[in-house]
């Protein structure tokens, strides 16, 4: 088994200087970052492990990666006081819920791998609504100061100035507005729909974060919506906090192989649709707009794939929702 300790050390420096340096440019942290994997590498090949002294060693690892988390940590904080309270984010949104931007209906302020913020969207692509999408940054939330009591995703401003947070009111919102059809919003499609965000959701987190690798593949998305710096710390530093939370939930959900929760819960899914096209019947209803939203966090990623390889009729049925959904109406912020 080859050394991981001396894997640490190159780490721990670049963060040590990260902290002192005063160029904070992506391209410099990045550039250090490359230079410590490659010093890893070769200081694995040259240092193994013995019977003899694993247990010391692994201990020494440990010891030295809660270290260097701490250092990030540390680094990454400091970049952001560097950056002071008149960040772009921070002026424009001051403390005033941003409307809208014309010919839009709300803005939705999300994560583009939170599986609630994806149901609203599928409902907004339901009810044909134009949304304009507002990424929040997970590190810093800076994005929705402005909600000063509630600092969870999604939330929602609509163009006639009114607040709504959490998935279910929003929806609920999004349907007032555009009332559907009765048998949309029955009462066993909101029962199934309620099923989506409270035991379908949760099996999300854990299977996008398994390993470090996987986090920030699934952080991917930031390079497109924030800023050079920000990206590079919310890939970083954010997927570095995802993969240590990743244990806490499997514990909190009392879930053993995330996988394996997952295909049971998309086989209870698969059995309520049964043989026909949706739950609904012959049209999509509520719930299997809430169940194709969950998933919709997963699009792209590992599990995504494996869902649909296991699980080919829910492949099948995702494929079917999105045709009857139709494209999203979406305006850039």
């Amino acid at each position: 088994m080859k050394s991981s300790l001396v894997c640490y050390r190159p780490l721990a420096r670049m963060a040590a200087s990260a902290r002192r340096a005063k160029n904070y440019e992506p391209a410099h942290l990045g550039q250090r970052f490359a230079l410590a994997d490659d010093e890893c590498k070769r200081s694995s090949e040259q240092q193994r492990l013995t019977p003899k002294n694993k247990a010391t060693l692994r201990a020494k690892v440990f010891a030295r990666a809660a270290r260097l988390r701490e250092m990030m940590a540390t680094a990454a904080r400091r970049l952001l006081v560097r950056r002071g309270p008149t960040a772009p984010a921070l002026r424009r949104l001051g403390t005033t819920a941003p409307p809208p931007p014309a010919g839009a209906t709300l803005r939705l302020f999300g994560y583009a791998i939170c599986p609630f913020c994806h149901v609203v969207r599928s409902a907004a692509r339901y009810t044909k609504t134009t949304i304009a999408l507002t990424e929040v940054n997970p590190l810093t939330k800076a994005e929705i100061k402005f909600s000063e009591t509630h600092r969870k995703v999604p939330i929602a401003v609509f163009d006639d100035g009114s607040v709504i947070v959490e998935s279910a009111a929003i929806v609920d919102e999004l349907l007032k507005r555009s009332p559907p059809s009765e048998d949309f919003a029955s009462p066993a499609a909101r029962k199934w729909a309620a099923w989506a965000t409270g035991e379908l959701a949760p099996m999300v987190y854990p299977n996008i974060t398994k390993t470090y690798g996987e986090c920030r593949r699934a952080l991917a998305y930031a390079d497109d919506a924030f800023g050079p710096v920000d990206a590079f710390l919310v890939k970083h530093v954010g997927a570095l906090g995802m993969s240590l939370a990743h244990g806490k939930i499997k514990k909190k959900y009392n879930i053993e192989d995330e996988r394996a929760a997952l295909f049971e819960k998309l086989m209870v899914w698969e059995s309520r649709v049964g043989d026909r096209p949706f739950r609904g019947g012959d049209a999509p209803d509520m719930a299997d707009v809430a169940v194709h939203g969950v998933l919709g966090a997963v699009s792209g990623l590992p599990a995504r794939d494996d869902v649909v390889e296991a699980h080919p009729k829910i492949g099948a049925w995702l494929e079917r929702v999105e045709a009857a959904l139709g494209g999203e109406k979406v305006v850039v912020r």
